[in-house]
């Protein structure tokens, strides 16, 4: 149950395939694509969270194998209890540059232990600047090799002859009679459903299984490799999955901000409403592409470098106050308000670094998307919450890294004239206590625009849920170019302890600590003494 197609251009020297994955809805959601190593060959895939294996993989000579289960009429079933994944196929043959080196790698491993696969691969003609297809069928009882393979190839558990016939017709349609395809034609057949037979259309569904994924492979024969992945059925994306490309640092986003992309991920009923030309608006109200240039442009640095040069081109200058907190301990918790949603990141990060040469931040999966603080980012998508993350808090405290912390959440709106931040959420304070850490309070200066407040106050008023003003966060950063940042650093806090700093502060519930902290760092702005304007 799975699709791939591709077109090959010897005029640029590169191949592009677009794979769609089908799958049972019992499994478990896949995990994007990451390096791994095979016979000391690098390689790129997903990985299926159920067995491990994969579906598919580009390694560094710029092969790429596909893996679809069949179901054909002569195939030789295993026990369940004695099948092994043919995910893992995948993964052996990513030490192969060329068919032959494929064929002995399977030949090598106990195929009776494999249900019935077909592995597909496109590998280099030397010399020629074209790619060829050759596939791999262990149908239980016999492997067969094929060359000159043609797209699409395609299987199914649901009346495999018919829906591969199905497919095919779509296919040559869109590509007008089987001449070479473009990358958007590949697009739009991947995308293709059928509203009478859900089954048989290339995003397909049934009540049992459906199509869970679209990986997309760009290889150069100069050695660029690519990969993009598409998390959903491709039907409900608004354009094709962006591209990370394939380093020796890792792979590296060619597009760290894809607007269309993650709002399909994050709220697809929503994006499935909107039309094409809405992204094309929302792309020019988040300063795509300038965000996207300036982040290629420093993808090579440090965490450190990538901070002081990012506040360095936006020309900010900082004020810091109680240093000494924060480098005179280890393993210290940074917990700071969230005035603007950027700057006062990279400003925390920046001191974090210097005073301890880490930091682990909890954040939106987003900023891992920008390659140089990616090592720094701890994934945590509040709007996609799971029973991961409480394990994935757990190890963060447990560890020795400092932690950066924003506890509100979200970034703080104007109420009444006043700047605050949300609620503060006590896990901060239930892990620092549980894994003996200190808490460092830190307030940060800024605030966003008379813009960006006024249209929450609207959308409040009006009980729109939608978080409209989101959207202007990156014209929010640029708008402070120039402007002076002022940081107070508190003496570090014991949550452990009932004396939180203060009289005041006598709280033993997690909760009311939180709180308490949150009403110390705005007594901190208080301190500074300094109001800020629009």
């Amino acid at each position: 149950m799975c699709t791939l197609s591709w077109t090959s251009s010897p005029e640029r020297a590169e191949y592009e395939l677009f794979f769609n994955r089908d799958e049972l809805r019992t499994r478990k959601p896949a995990r994007p694509p990451e390096l791994a190593t095979t016979d000391g060959v690098r390689y790129a895939a997903p990985t299926d969270r159920d067995r491990g294996g994969s579906w598919i993989g580009v390694n560094q000579y710029g092969v790429t194998h596909c893996l679809l289960n069949t179901y054909e009429a002569d195939t030789v079933t295993v026990a369940p209890d004695e099948a092994r994944s043919r995910g893992e196929l995948v993964r052996l043959v990513q030490a192969s540059r060329s068919p032959e080196h494929t064929g002995r790698i399977i030949e090598s491993c106990p195929l009776q232990r494999y249900p019935p696969f077909m592995i597909v691969g496109l590998y280099w003609n030397s010399g020629r600047s074209v790619c060829e297809a050759v596939s791999f069928h262990w149908n239980g009882n016999k492997l067969t090799t094929r060359e000159g393979v043609q797209p699409p190839v395609t299987t199914s558990s649901y009346l495999p002859a018919r829906v591969r016939e199905w497919r095919q017709d779509a296919f040559r349609r869109l590509t007008r009679d089987g001449t070479r395809a473009t990358s958007r034609q590949l697009w739009k057949f991947h995308t293709l459903t059928d509203r009478q037979q859900p089954a048989r259309g290339v995003c397909m569904s049934r009540s049992d299984a459906g199509t869970v994924s679209c990986t997309r492979v760009l290889s150069r024969e100069d050695g660029a490799v690519f990969m993009g992945y598409f998390d959903g059925p491709p039907c409900r994306a608004k354009e094709a999955p962006s591209f990370d490309r394939f380093t020796d640092a890792g792979l590296r986003p060619t597009r760290p901000l894809n607007v269309a992309q993650a709002f399909c991920e994050r709220a697809p009923s929503v994006a499935a409403k909107l039309p094409r030309p809405v992204f094309s608006l929302l792309r020019l109200v988040l300063l795509e592409k300038r965000i996207n240039r300036l982040v290629r442009m420093a993808s090579d640095l440090t965490p450190l470098e990538f901070c002081e040069r990012a506040l360095d081109y936006l020309e900010i200058s900082t004020v810091v106050q109680g240093r000494r907190f924060l480098s005179d301990m280890a393993r210290p918790v940074v917990a700071a308000n969230h005035p603007t949603g950027g700057i006062e990141g990279l400003v925390l990060m920046r001191e974090i670094l210097l005073a301890h040469g880490d930091v682990a931040v909890p954040a939106n999966d987003l900023l891992a998307r920008v390659p140089s603080l990616a090592p720094l980012v701890v994934p945590v998508d509040r709007y996609r919450g799971n029973a991961a993350v409480a394990t994935r808090y757990a190890e963060l405290y447990a560890g020795d890294r400092p932690v950066l912390i924003f506890p509100a959440g979200r970034t703080a709106r104007k109420k009444a004239g006043v700047l605050r931040d949300f609620p503060w959420a006590k896990s901060f304070v239930t892990h620092a206590r549980r894994h003996d850490r200190r808490i460092v309070p830190a307030w940060v200066s800024g605030e966003n625009s008379r813009q960006f407040n006024t249209i929450y106050a609207i959308r409040h008023a009006l009980s729109i849920d939608l978080n409209l003003e989101m959207f202007l966060l990156a014209r929010e950063l640029f708008r402070r170019r120039g402007s002076e940042v002022r940081v107070i650093f508190n003496r570090p806090v014991d949550p452990g302890t009932d004396d939180a700093g203060s009289a005041d502060l006598h709280l033993r519930a997690d909760s009311r600590r939180a709180l308490a902290l949150q009403a110390l760092v705005e007594s901190l702005r208080r301190q500074g003494g300094v109001t800020y304007e629009d």
